[in-house]
Formats: C-alpha cells, sequence, structure tokens
C-alpha cells in the first residue's frame, strides 16, 4: 500500500514536471516564431577563435553590433520586439519596463504596439485572460549606457 502510494506521487511529480517543460517548450516556440531568424554568432568560422578569447571577442563584437543597432533606423522595432519577449517569458499581468535614459521616450512611443502584438500571438497561441491585457508601464528609474 505504500509502495503504492509512493509510486503515484513520484508520477504525480514527474507530470507537474512534464508539465512545466512543456510550457517552457512552447513559451520558446513562440519566441523562435517572433525573431524569425537564429542570429547566433559561429565563433569557430572567426580568424581569431580560441577558447580563452571567445568570452571577450564575444563581448566586444556584441557592443560594437548594439552600438551600431542603437543608431539605425530598425532600433524601435528591435525594443518592441524585446519586449513582446520579455512578456512573454514572464507572463505577469503588471510590468514595469526600464529603458536607458535616451531610449525612454522610444520606449513609451512604442509601448501600445509591443502589446498589441504581444496580445496577438498569445491570442494566437490560445491564451486567454487577464495575461492578454497586462498592464505595462515605463520606469523613471533609468538604465546606465556604459558597458561593463
Amino acid at each position: 500500500m505504500k509502495d503504492l502510494e509512493v509510486e503515484q506521487r513520484v508520477n504525480r511529480s514527474k507530470a507537474v514536471g512534464d508539465a512545466r517543460v512543456a510550457k517552457m517548450n512552447a513559451r520558446d516556440l513562440l519566441l523562435e516564431v517572433i525573431n524569425g531568424v537564429d542570429r547566433r554568432p559561429n565563433l569557430k568560422d572567426s580568424k581569431s577563435y580560441c577558447l580563452f578569447c571567445v568570452p571577450q571577442q564575444l563581448k566586444k563584437e556584441s557592443l560594437e553590433k548594439l552600438a551600431a543597432l542603437t543608431k539605425g533606423a530598425d532600433y524601435p522595432n528591435f525594443l518592441k520586439k524585446l519586449i513582446v519577449q520579455g512578456l512573454i517569458k514572464i507572463e505577469e499581468t503588471t510590468v514595469e519596463v526600464q529603458a536607458r535614459a535616451e531610449d525612454k521616450a522610444i520606449v513609451a512611443r512604442i509601448l501600445p504596439e509591443a502589446i498589441a502584438e504581444y496580445r496577438s500571438v498569445m491570442s494566437a497561441a490560445g491564451h486567454t485572460g487577464a495575461r492578454l491585457n497586462p498592464t505595462v508601464t515605463v520606469s523613471n528609474n533609468v538604465l546606465s549606457s556604459k558597458s561593463r
């Protein structure tokens, strides 16, 4: 009898774990749909590839690309996609977005579009209820513009 109870608890725990994994996989799939493109760098093709240099080289290249991106015409769209991804990942009904001082006006302007896209993606995935109508605000606390 006791063995049966233990087995049932183990099976229940496994089912809960499997449900969590399925939820994470579904969330990741939504993010892949939004992104559309795999943008991971292929470091092995780089001329300066070495196991010890990869983190520094990756950080340097990332900061250079990010600096160029922030000056580009597609930057507001990039920020919108980041907000949508964040909303999908955290699934909260009240969210406060922090941005750099120079991005605060852009974030405030694109926020309604990001929320609309979030609703569209979540509705298409079959989600309903309060999570489709998050309260999203732009924080008065600003992030630093300096890279660390």
